[in-house]
């Protein structure tokens, strides 16, 4: 999956350093993919392909509460 994947990053921010912003949003970029990357997907997708819209629910108020800092 991610062998197709380009992330590209185009930071401006005039009130801090180049420096500090291209840190920040790399770090904050680790995290979404780290977080994209534990998400239970499968799940969601039979809840979508069944239309079964409460487990749906129940999965995304579970993301919600994944503890994906630990990881």
């Amino acid at each position: 999956m991610l062998g197709r994947t380009h992330i590209r990053f185009d930071f401006l921010d005039a009130t801090i350093s180049r420096t500090a912003a291209w840190a920040i949003g790399t770090r904050n970029m680790q995290k979404a993919l780290l977080r994209a990357l534990l998400m239970p997907l499968s799940q969601l997708r039979m809840a979508e392909d069944s239309l079964d819209v409460t487990t749906r629910l129940t999965a995304k108020e579970d993301i919600e509460n994944m503890p994906f800092g630990a990881v």
